[in-house]
């Protein structure tokens, strides 16, 4: 009974939810769905959740420049659209921790600590990388599109498309763009809700 219970209630507040685009999705999963590794690799893509696609399966997503510090390359998420090249084919999660796979298969890149009002950013090192454990993903009932989409602190509403300013500026995902700092090189007014749909290709590479 609790399960028809749980399996209707997540059901109904996705129907609300493609009914009503004027209010953003309030996505609060049960602690047993959250899932902090999955067995196959996969790739991103963004599905705008307050307008209408232009699509069925939302933009697709790949790891973006975003400079370089000592010993290390940084990247943000970006729409393809905006950063045309996908030097990082696979994505993998384990352990709440979310690795990028170069087209060799070669793992050197992990996403750093969500911030909010921030990207969310990579690292790429030989030398060093992060260990943040704050990802996830959240199965959703009734989207026949994906099983998952993807969390971070166990919030998978949170996420927006924001357009930087300048030249070449990146399309990027950005978490919680409420709690966006003064000059944060982006339009808060232009940035918009999505899901990250987890889109699963190959069985995972190996630790």
């Amino acid at each position: 009974m609790f399960a028809f219970t749980h399996l209707f209630a997540l059901c109904l507040g996705f129907l609300t939810f493609m009914h009503s685009r004027a209010s953003p999705l309030t996505f609060l999963p049960f602690p047993a769905d959250v899932q902090r590794s999955l067995p196959v690799n996969f790739t991103i893509a963004a599905l705008n959740i307050t307008l209408p696609n232009t699509n069925s399966t939302g933009a697709p997503m790949v790891l973006g420049q975003d400079g370089a510090t000592g010993g290390a390359q940084l990247e943000v998420l970006s729409t393809w659209n905006s950063f045309p090249y996908n030097d990082f084919p696979a994505l993998s999660l384990f352990g709440g921790q979310l690795r990028a796979f170069t087209k060799r298969g070669e793992w050197i890149t992990n996403a750093t600590a969500p911030s909010r009002g921030q990207p969310l950013g990579w690292l790429t090192s030989r030398l060093y990388h992060t260990t943040a454990t704050d990802y996830s993903v959240v199965p959703v009932y009734g989207l026949n599109l994906a099983k998952y989409v993807l969390a971070a602190d166990e919030r998978a509403d949170l996420w927006s498309l924001c357009s930087w300013k300048g030249p070449r500026g990146q399309t990027t995902v950005v978490f919680d763009v409420s709690a966006s700092p003064p000059n944060s090189g982006y339009d808060i007014a232009d940035c918009y809700g999505v899901w990250l749909i987890v889109i699963p290709t190959l069985p995972a590479h190996s630790k």
